[in-house]
């Protein structure tokens, strides 16, 4: 992952979101899908342009490069929407978030692969670690990915700019503090080794301690 895992329900959204259909067919014509609630189109955004079309859910863009398959990025849009409206009414249930993501320019984009990871200013998502089928079967097998790295965006994006005293990533928030009694100390890159008593022991050397917080929640 790119960038920095909290589970909610999954469902189909109730009310349709508008989407903007922006021009462009450089990758030629764009399969809008088959989704009720969202629909698929061409884009020519700027500093997205490897990426061929995108779906946009409550205004947040999803891009996703040509060899992604539609489900996936179809499925990455539902989940951002339940995140976001949970109670699916077609309003997101906190304003002050939504705002906040918007004011970031938060965006994700959907990769397939290896090279188109971290290619792009904005959070990431592999495309073979999408696994819809994981809800389908019982929340069995191999995990979902989509739940966490959609999640990120919205945590660091929204949260933490909304609430920069309790879901800020830096030292002495809310979050910070918590996390840093969960790794039995504050660390600012990955010990050694974590103490005995500490219950979040995240050991991924490229993640810093900004990025450790968003691990966390």
């Amino acid at each position: 992952m790119t960038r920095r895992g909290h589970v909610v329900k999954i469902g189909c959204i109730s009310a349709a979101l508008t989407l903007v259909v922006c021009g462009g067919e450089a990758f030629g014509p764009v399969d809008p899908g088959n989704d009720p609630n969202f629909t698929i189109v061409a884009h020519t955004d700027e500093g997205f342009g490897p990426t061929n079309r995108k779906v946009e859910v409550f205004g947040l863009p999803i891009y996703a490069y040509p060899e992604v398959e539609d489900v996936k990025l179809l499925h990455a849009a539902n989940i951002m929407a339940q995140y976001l409206d949970n109670d699916e009414d077609g309003i997101a249930d906190n304003p002050e978030v939504l705002d906040a993501l918007k004011s970031e320019n938060a965006a994700l984009y959907m990769w397939k692969r290896e090279s188109q990871q971290g290619s792009l200013e904005a959070q990431d998502l592999g495309a073979d670690e999408s696994l819809p089928q994981w809800h389908a079967s019982g929340q069995s097998g191999r995990f979902d990915a989509a739940l966490e790295e959609v999640w990120h965006v919205i945590t660091y994006s929204g949260f933490a700019t909304a609430y920069p005293d309790v879901f800020g990533e830096e030292i002495g928030t809310s979050l910070a503090n918590a996390m840093d009694i969960a790794r039995g100390g504050r660390f600012l890159s990955v010990p050694s080794s974590y103490p005995e008593e500490a219950w979040y022991s995240y050991d991924d050397r490229t993640c810093d301690y900004n990025c450790m917080a968003t691990e966390y929640i």
